[in-house]
């Protein structure tokens, strides 16, 4: 009768290990994992070059401040047309004497867009949206606007 707590396992041929196989599966697989980065970087790296020019030469080059700023888009219309429509009501001028003098994108600190008014409870959330200038003949107004046109307020 055999004993249950005894274990047959083959003999081991020589100059084998249990985990060789192992190991050297372990050892090809991170070598490919190490080789495929650096390749795919170089791939990538060459995707990027304008035709004609070599991706180690604009590398070196350092960035210039236009490249690194993106462009605005353009002021909607519904938002310059919100914006004139609400200074001829302060006015009582016509809509036809205004016209926008300049708009860039902001970021506003709060959803009062840095004009909260005493008592006036407003988010702390930066709010994207746009500064925008308007001119009618030697006189200008600033107005401060969220992302969609929905909040338009004058500056003082």
């Amino acid at each position: 009768m055999s004993d249950p707590h005894l274990t047959y396992s083959q003999p081991r041929k020589p100059g084998k290990s249990a985990n060789g196989g192992k190991f050297l599966g372990t050892l090809l697989l991170f070598s490919l994992l190490s080789i495929g980065p650096v390749q795919g970087c170089a791939y990538a790296d060459q995707s990027l070059s304008p035709p004609g020019q070599n991706s180690s030469a604009i590398a070196n080059q350092p960035p210039s401040p236009s490249s690194l700023a993106s462009p605005s888009p353009m002021l909607p219309q519904a938002i310059a047309d919100k914006i004139i429509a609400d200074l001829a009501q302060r006015t009582g001028e016509p809509t036809s004497a205004f016209q926008v003098q300049s708009s860039e994108n902001k970021t506003w600190p709060d959803s009062c867009l840095g004009l909260a008014q005493e008592g006036q409870m407003c988010a702390q959330v930066m709010t994207p949206g746009w500064q925008v200038t308007v001119q009618s003949g030697e006189k200008n107004w600033v107005y401060r606007t969220n992302q969609n046109g929905r909040t338009v307020l004058l500056e003082s």
